[in-house]
Order: structure tokens, then sequence, then C-alpha cells
């Protein structure tokens, strides 16, 4: 049953995440963003309790059974590759010196990493610094410099008080 809901899950990600995600969202860079705040919604809808159920059950599952592996590693390629086409439709606004694909793959361990924080702190600004984060280092690639929001300002200010 869990291999067919895996399964599931890959072959429905456009439909199901991407498409509701990227609605009306016509830069590349933003569909990126646009999908994340799909991610930031279900960690307050849950009150912090609820993270990417593929990346909860590889953290979770100790030894995979080798079509379970298949499967876990098709939704993050999946997932990843869905980032990748942003990051390509981009094009030359990007130095052409990035590989995307690594990009595109820190996108996803990013937003891993910021969601099993979450979970662990019970607190939605971690994802909200981590994405922050991952937007200033997007900026820096795109215009050679970050916007510093108000939530990284108050973060740093936080963080020079300790």
């Amino acid at each position: 049953m869990l291999l067919t809901v895996l399964d599931a899950y890959r072959s429905g990600i456009r439909k199901m995440l991407l498409e509701p995600a990227w609605r009306d969202v016509r830069d590349p860079i933003e569909r990126i963003f646009r999908l994340l705040v799909g991610y930031r919604q279900l960690i307050v809808d849950t009150h912090c309790t609820d993270n990417c159920a593929i990346g909860g059950l590889a953290l979770e599952i100790h030894e995979f059974e080798p079509r379970m592996r298949e499967l876990l590693a098709a939704n993050f390629q999946a997932w990843t590759n869905a980032v990748l086409e942003c990051l390509v439709e981009a094009g030359h606004r990007l130095p052409d010196a990035v590989d995307r694909l690594s990009l595109a793959e820190f996108v996803l361990t990013t937003v891993e990493g910021a969601l099993m924080q979450v979970r662990v702190f019970r607190d939605v600004a971690y994802f909200d610094r981590a994405v922050q984060q991952l937007r200033n280092y997007l900026e820096m690639l795109l215009y050679g410099r970050p916007s510093l929001s108000v939530p990284v300002r108050q973060a740093l200010a936080d963080f020079g008080r300790r």
C-alpha cells in the first residue's frame, strides 16, 4: 500500500502541488517561492506538527526495501526537477556558471532541513528564516545584492542581543 501511495505522490506532483501553486505566476523564480508558500501554509495549518510526507518517511524508515527507496528518490527527483525547470527557464538571469541542478537540490535540502527544525522547535520562524536566506542567495545570483527584509533585519538584531 505504501508503494502505491509513494507512486501516486510522484505521478501527481504536477497536478496536486505544482499547478495550484504556480497558477497565475509567470516569473520562474517566483514560482519556486510560491511553492514554498504552500509548505508554509501546511506548517501554520498543522501548528508545526506536519512536514513533507516524503521527507518524513525517508527519515523514519531505516532500512528501505529497494522499490520503496526508488520511489522516495523519484519523489525527491520530481520535486527537484520542478525547481530545476524554473531555474532553467530563468535563463541568463542567473549567471552561466551557476549549476542549476545543484541549486535545485540545494532548494530541496533547504526546505527539508527547515521543515525538520520547524517540527522539532514548533516554530514557523525556522522555515521563514531558511526561505528568506534562500531568497537572499538567489537575489545575490540574480542582482548581485540581497534584499534584507524586515524578518532578516530583526533576526540579525535579535542575534546581536544574545
